[in-house]
């Protein structure tokens, strides 16, 4: 929640809330289903020599639906600095650009531990097309 605050409120006032909720939402759902898709695909096939074991299972979470609002933050405002770890000022493309890039790294390699760094993924994703289709499309190509 303080990740929703700290870039949330931002782009609350840029969006208005319905547009707001609209991105929430839109988030929230693709980085299910991307979690969920990279659930089944992941998931452990049939052994003769070995008991089965439970299938992973989507997650539920609100981390991916606030992956979308803070990707859109990351490309609306890419200069803004960001304080990582609290201390280091970094722009915001570099640090939100990382958490993608680190999330997509363990979706890949199915390192995700206790994170649903797939949904992660999806809600970012979620966030660069609300970016794309709303804000850059239209603009003939120019940031």
């Amino acid at each position: 929640m303080f990740v929703l605050h700290s870039f949330g409120t931002g782009i609350l006032s840029l969006l208005g809330t319905p547009a707001f909720l609209t991105l929430y939402l839109l988030s929230g759902l693709t980085g299910s289903l991307f979690s969920i898709t990279h659930a089944y695909l992941n998931r452990p096939r049939p052994n003769p020599y070995f008991p089965a074991r439970p299938a992973p299972s989507g997650s539920v979470g609100a981390s991916a639906a606030i992956a979308g609002p803070m990707v859109l933050y990351a490309c609306m405002y890419p200069r803004a600095q960001v304080l990582l770890f609290m201390v280091l000022p970094v722009p915001a493309w570099a640090a939100i650009g990382g958490f993608f890039c680190w999330d997509l790294w363990r979706s890949v390699k199915g390192s995700t531990g206790l994170t649903d760094s797939a949904g992660h993924v999806g809600g970012a994703v979620a966030g660069l097309a609300y970016w794309w289709y709303r804000f850059r499309r239209g603009r003939g190509g120019r940031w």
